[in-house]
């Protein structure tokens, strides 16, 4: 059976899977992508609308009740200043 009409995923790693069976491409993290793009089976297209990525942001409430674990958290993945 043959289905017409539009892909939407919201899991990437399901995306991933649809771009290999050539059903379109997905817009994911490089990390997601990274063993098809080294085996030539996946290719970056639209680059210049793709933008680099620096780092990630953490947003929560306040700074003056942060609870031990979040404080962990936070200290654990902060980069290196």
């Amino acid at each position: 059976m043959n289905v017409d009409g539009k892909l939407t995923l919201t899991h990437q790693p399901l995306m991933v899977s649809a771009a290999l069976d050539g059903i379109g491409i997905a817009f994911v993290p490089e990390h997601l992508a990274a063993q098809p793009l080294g085996e030539g089976r996946l290719e970056r297209v639209l680059i210049d609308w793709c933008p680099v990525m620096p780092g990630l942001c953490i947003y929560y409430p306040s700074r003056r009740h942060v609870s031990s674990g979040l404080r962990t958290l936070l200290e654990t993945i902060r980069w290196p200043q």
